[in-house]
């Protein structure tokens, strides 16, 4: 399906075998390999870069490209991939500035890459032209970033989570980054962030609803089921594990607010999204 100068052929999300390389080869389309879990060397047209989770590996039709786990390395490689063709001759030469190996230090290359992954899964409507989308937004953000143009100052939001129609305010960032820094604790409540970023409690309060259009407590649980599910994706524990994890006391109380949230349970969303692992997702 080609949309927006773009062709995406398949994505997916694999977990290896423990020990388990990819032998060199090469193909005819782009291809974008993310570690999120796993240590080892990647090696593109003769050279090696070190493999850890947030790495990003950019590869150009007909590089020889594969990757060897460390002996020492106990986990799995998990990854996620997508293969594309790019047709715009513009968009061609732009993407050649774009280097092998990028570090996502803050997990926005990966949020893009699972919205596409996610797209492809469900197939909902125009879900073709939205997964291209995101995915040529994704490509002049890596050559934004290989031209060293500064965007320190910009903020993406690829992922489903918490969204605005707007940009928020300072101090509903600083509310924002507090409970993103400090989710996991069960005594984070509206009257310790007050104390902590010295602002009153009804100024937060109004600051989250206006900004969020939600209540401070409902904004707690949801960057609490966003991290959640991060780990469910991610990790091996167990939801009880997970829901300690994040600052839920019981298992009971997580299961409620997680459906609350996402509609489903966490087991459910657990074997509706590891269901995909491993299976390719073809865009027609």
């Amino acid at each position: 399906m080609e949309k927006f100068g773009v062709n995406i052929l398949w994505t997916s999300r694999y977990d290896y075998d423990r020990g388990r390389e990819l032998h060199m080869h090469m193909h005819d389309y782009y291809q974008m390999i993310y570690f999120l879990n796993g240590a080892g060397i990647f090696t593109c047209d003769g050279s090696t870069y070190t493999i850890k989770p947030g790495s990003l590996f950019f590869i150009h039709p007909m590089q020889s490209h594969g990757f060897v786990p460390h002996a020492y390395d106990t986990r799995r490689m998990k990854t996620l991939d997508l293969k594309f063709h790019i047709h715009d001759s513009q968009l061609i030469q732009k993407v050649k500035m774009v280097p092998v190996h990028q570090a996502d230090s803050t997990s926005e290359l990966k949020q893009w890459l699972e919205r596409i992954r996610r797209e492809g899964t469900m197939k909902a409507l125009f879900y073709g032209e939205s997964a291209c989308l995101c995915l040529v937004q994704m490509l002049y953000m890596l050559c934004r970033k290989a031209s060293k143009t500064d965007v320190s100052q910009l903020e993406f939001h690829a992922s489903e989570g918490i969204q605005t129609t707007y940009e928020p305010t300072e101090a509903a960032k600083r509310v924002e980054h507090y409970l993103k820094e400090y989710y996991y604790s069960e005594a984070l409540t509206l009257e310790n962030v007050s104390e902590r970023i010295s602002y009153s409690k009804s100024y937060i309060s109004q600051t989250i609803k206006h900004n969020y259009g939600c209540s401070f407590t409902h904004f707690l649980q949801k960057i609490r089921v966003e991290k959640a599910k991060e780990h469910i994706m991610y990790s091996d524990q167990s939801l009880k594990q997970i829901a300690e994890k994040v600052g839920f006391k019981t298992i009971h109380h997580f299961n409620r607010v997680f459906k609350g949230v996402e509609g489903i349970s966490p087991g459910k969303w657990k074997q509706r999204e590891l269901g995909g692992i491993c299976k390719d997702v073809s865009f027609d």
